[in-house]
């Protein structure tokens, strides 16, 4: 049998599959690996694509192979330019690192003329999620709505019910939260209507939204929807046995809220996600009354409190200092509470500054 070389429109189609997170994207990239073109401009675009497929499925040590071998072809190729930029964008936002991202960002935007609407509506889409990180919640608003135009110009459904994940998430945060429970709402309908999976974020969110507005009964009838519908991803379901470990508690539903906490503490220790595992002690601390007995709690928060130090988490630091000052206070404890009131204090600070110098 006879292997013939990718063709330019076989790499277009599976560009397109990639973007679009189509599942058909894992099939014709196997096969297309297995025949990568020799003809050079077909063989730089397939690098692109490569790059692409990488990132997607989060396997950044490949990804970065890929990109050294695009590195030669950058400067003659304002539309290859704009690739090479906007997908190290992608890679550095994936790892957290958002000052680098919105440095490739702004790079990769200097080219944006050069490519499609749709490209141009997921560059705006995840600039819009890079800028909700690092609380820009204007630019974050403005540019989703680019996003959200493009793609209901294009009928794009999936894509429009993310926009409106992004645009809850942003009325959230600025407490706009009946226009954020709509949001929701929205783009749970949309996901239903596809049959989608991100039906479980929809009602893992809403069940945030309405613990935020003191409806732990409602929020967790809408976490235990959520549940349903979570298929393989952990992080997901860590975070949702959070919260209705949280939710449990606050109505005084111990046994289940520790159910919960056990089933969140065994997905943690499964997949080494050390972070929650510390969001869940804290809680734990506050709700459990049996865990006082079992730990001595001075000990515990200065434990829970030098982990987020550690890693630089100064936005937990601040959070969770409030919670224990307030603690120490309702118990005349007021050393250890003026303690934690300053350390959030400080705690602010440096998120503050960490903002500032992404300007």
């Amino acid at each position: 049998m006879i292997i013939k070389e990718s063709s330019f429109n076989e790499l277009e189609t599976l560009n397109v599959l990639i973007r679009d997170q189509n599942p058909e994207a894992d099939k014709l990239f196997s096969e297309l690996s297995t025949k990568p073109p020799v003809n050079p401009s077909e063989k730089k675009y397939y690098y692109v694509v490569t790059a692409r497929y990488y990132l997607l499925k989060k396997d950044f040590h490949l990804f970065e192979k890929t990109q050294e071998l695009m590195l030669p072809y950058i400067e003659d190729d304002k539309l290859y330019n704009f690739s090479y930029h906007y997908f190290n964008a992608l890679f550095k936002f994936y790892q957290s690192e958002y000052e680098e991202s919105l440095y490739f960002f702004k790079l990769a935007s200097k080219f944006l003329n050069k490519v499609d609407p749709l490209e141009r509506g997921e560059f705006y889409y995840n600039l819009s999620a890079l800028y909700y990180e690092i609380d820009k919640i204007t630019l974050s608003i403005k540019n989703v709505y680019k996003a959200y135009e493009i793609f209901k110009e294009n009928n794009k459904l999936k894509r429009m019910a993310d926009c409106h994940i992004v645009i809850a998430n942003n009325n959230y945060e600025i407490k706009q939260l009946k226009e954020s429970e709509l949001h929701y709402n929205q783009a749970l309908k949309i996901y239903k209507k596809l049959n989608h999976d991100n039906v479980s974020i929809c009602y893992h969110n809403l069940g945030h939204l309405y613990s935020k507005l003191g409806k732990p009964k409602e929020s967790v009838l809408q976490l235990t929807n959520a549940l349903e519908f979570v298929t393989n991803d952990k992080e997901q379901l860590i975070k949702t046995y959070y919260l209705l470990s949280r939710e449990c508690y606050r109505i005084n539903d111990i046994d289940t809220g520790n159910e919960y906490y056990e089933k969140a503490i065994g997905v943690c220790k499964e997949t080494s996600n050390h972070e929650y595992i510390y969001h869940l002690r804290v809680q734990k601390a506050l709700y459990d009354p049996d865990y006082s007995y079992y730990f001595e709690m001075e000990t515990e928060f200065n434990k829970i409190i030098d982990f987020f130090i550690e890693k630089g988490l100064w936005n937990y630091v601040e959070e969770y200092a409030l919670v224990i000052a307030q603690y120490y206070k309702d118990s005349e404890q007021y050393d250890h509470a003026c303690e934690f009131f300053d350390l959030a204090q400080t705690a602010r600070e440096r998120v503050i500054k960490s903002r500032n110098d992404l300007i």
